[in-house]
């Protein structure tokens, strides 16, 4: 019994210290999926500049065109401006998908690490309960063998009174009683 109480004890002091571990990993797993987040919004405000910076040469080449002195060579060079400018906007978006995808997979790393840790703490609320049930039963175990013994104890009591209030001659027919008890079960 007492083994038992051992053995859950050793258990409790073994799952606490990985839990341990386990908060550190959720604060681990908190700051990637906030570096994450960070790098996702940095990526998308790039992808809205480089949008903007598109829409502000293409107003630019219309201005151009519509200027009557107008220059057709600077407006070639512009449309090649346009077309680097196109070309970082698209990269941009590529980057805001991988920023993306880095999110959810953080994301996801925060969320096997929370639940892991919720698991565990469920686990030891279990076995401390299983302890303190543990704990009442030997309690109550202790008090029955406690009772008992009282009972015992006070059982032989009034049969020493009343023993020695009968005198010699009851613990004779005490003996007499025995080995007629003892011959019939011979």
């Amino acid at each position: 019994m007492a083994a038992d109480l051992r053995a859950l004890k050793t258990l409790l002091w073994a799952k606490r210290r990985r839990l341990d571990g386990l908060s550190a990993q959720v604060q681990s797993e908190t700051a990637r999926r906030d570096a994450a987040a960070g790098a996702h919004q940095a990526a998308l405000t790039h992808h809205e500049a480089c949008l903007m910076d598109v829409a502000a040469c293409t107003d630019r080449i219309d201005r151009m065109v519509r200027s009557p002195s107008l220059v057709p060579q600077d407006a070639v060079t512009m449309r090649h401006v346009k077309d680097g400018l196109e070309v970082l906007a698209a990269k941009a978006a590529e980057g805001v998908q991988a920023a993306a995808v880095q999110l959810a997979q953080a994301q996801e790393g925060l969320t096997a690490a929370v639940l892991a840790l919720q698991r565990a703490e469920q686990q030891i609320e279990q076995l401390e309960d299983r302890r303190r049930r543990r704990l009442v039963e030997m309690d109550q175990e202790a008090e029955d063998t406690q009772d008992e013994e009282s009972e015992e104890a006070a059982v032989a009591r009034r049969l020493a009174q009343a023993r020695s209030a009968a005198g010699p001659s009851a613990l004779d027919d005490d003996r007499e009683a025995a080995v007629a008890v003892a011959e019939q079960g011979a």
